[in-house]
């Protein structure tokens, strides 16, 4: 039975005059006094916290007003109502900011104001500038929701304006209605906790009561049918990348001259990727070789005169300018940057700069061979205990979806890691490339066969955790 709620009483700007008069306390009393009892009306918490999200909208001005809700006996604050008609879904980028918005409001114990006053409190707000820039305002309010005893039942969100948010009114608003706002949502939780076992208890002893042999067979038939073992599979995203990488290095500082390649370019080996500006080095070589000759004449001419000692100190010399010249002319061989595998050019996109001074040791250039890639598959977290090393996989990539690519599970990563804002632990699959058409980068799907369990564990086994966890196991 769903009821239907009615047009809000509180007078919006009657409200916001009464907030900016000599007595503000009486105008919140009041306001609370109306809200509190339209909440307690409601059948459900969820109800509830729409209801209290669309009044305060409503009374405040606000653009957003987001209400979320701990599970008994844990921090874990999820989203449960939101103000006006924008329906945000689930896993959008808003949905996604304004939980984290309210779990840092939880986190903090008390409410805060983004853009925030003193600057110090800036990098304790991360998650409140992060929805106030997905959701477009200029200003978030966020607290949490503590009853009488100082246990936080969840938090709320204001957003909107900032003369409207970070009026003096509104935030002593925000203060005085935290611990009716929250007792009245416990309160409305525990009941419909205690019904809900009110209705099993009762159901119960229906059944019990009851002497129909088509009900009893029934439910034996389902039992039975929960019992069966089925094949277990763990799905989930799936990327190429390549098992090894090879580098294109600048044998010594001198000025990029031209790029050859770019980022997805296939070359081989030996293949010129780059040149690098010799002009410098022609020229220093050009006064070695001058140098050199000099003082081979010298050191002749100190020879043919009998001058011990000044022709051992030229021959030094000459050894010298020897020793520089070669190692100039083999810079000058080294001048082309030249591919040291075949491949596929992973990163070096070096165009735009042409003419800009390269250190020794720069990395310019990564390849990255073909012919073998290894398939990175983010497996939740949820689903980590299940997979095991040598584990048959069937993946699916996006470019090729009518073909599917059977191999088998020959590394689990033992540290998770975030991806696309997941915590995901990287499972790796071995797979060839004969064909020269799959390249790093490539996504897809991968379903990992487990082996099998019972219908009803598959079935049951993530509501049967999500009701825990709410139950506050």
């Amino acid at each position: 039975m769903t009821t239907t709620l009615c047009p809000p009483r509180i007078d919006a700007g009657r409200d916001a005059d009464l907030l900016t008069e000599t007595t503000p306390p009486l105008a919140r009393l009041a306001a609370l006094t109306e809200l509190l009892p339209r909440i307690q009306m409601a059948e459900t918490a969820q109800e509830a916290c729409q209801v209290l999200a669309e009044e305060v909208q409503n009374y405040l001005g606000c653009q957003h007003v987001i209400v979320g809700l701990c599970a008994p006996g844990t921090s874990n604050c999820r989203l449960a109502a939101h103000s006006g008609a924008v329906n945000w879904p689930p896993h959008s980028e808003q949905a996604r900011s304004a939980r984290s918005a309210l779990q840092e409001a939880v986190a903090r114990g008390e409410l805060a104001v983004w853009p925030p006053v003193a600057s110090d409190q800036v990098h304790a707000l991360l998650a409140h500038a992060q929805f106030a820039r997905s959701a477009n305002v200029a200003a978030v309010a966020g607290g949490p929701l503590r009853d009488e005893r100082g246990t936080v039942r969840g938090a709320w969100l204001l957003a909107g304006s900032a003369a409207t948010i970070q009026d003096g009114g509104v935030l002593a608003f925000v203060r005085a209605a935290e611990i009716p706002l929250a007792t009245a949502l416990q309160l409305l939780a525990r009941a419909q906790r205690r019904s809900l076992f009110g209705l099993l208890r009762e159901l119960g002893s229906r059944l019990c009561r009851g002497r129909s042999q088509a009900v009893w067979a029934l439910l034996t038939l389902s039992l039975a049918l929960l019992c069966i073992p089925v094949p277990h599979y763990v799905n989930c995203c799936c990327q190429l990348e390549p098992v090894t990488r090879r580098f294109a290095a600048a044998p010594f500082a001198a000025p990029l001259q031209q790029s050859r390649v770019v980022t997805g370019d296939l070359v081989q080996q030996g293949q010129v990727l780059a040149q690098l500006d010799g002009r410098d080095l022609r020229w220093e070589l050009a006064g070695v070789r001058a140098d050199l000759e000099r003082a081979t004449i010298e050191h002749a001419g100190h020879l043919a005169s009998h001058a011990s000692g000044q022709a051992e100190v030229t021959r030094h010399e000459v050894d010298r300018l020897t020793h520089r010249a070669r190692l100039l002319e083999a810079r000058e061989h080294d001048l082309d940057i030249r591919s040291p595998i075949d491949g596929l050019v992973v990163s070096g996109d070096l165009r735009d700069a042409e003419g800009m001074p390269v250190k020794v040791g720069q990395v310019l250039f990564e390849v990255a061979p073909l012919d073998k890639l290894v398939v990175e598959l983010a497996i939740p977290e949820e689903d980590v205990a299940y997979v095991r090393v040598d584990m048959p996989v069937e993946i699916t990539l996006d470019a090729f979806s009518l073909q599917r690519r059977t191999a088998r599970v020959a590394r689990v990563h033992p540290r998770a890691e975030i991806r696309d804002q997941e915590n995901v632990f990287v499972a790796e699959v071995p797979l060839s490339n004969d064909r020269q058409n799959l390249y790093p980068g490539m996504r897809g799907r991968a379903r990992i066969a487990t082996g099998s369990a019972r219908l009803g564990w598959l079935l049951f086994r993530r509501p049967a955790a999500t009701m825990l966890r709410w139950l506050g196991w």
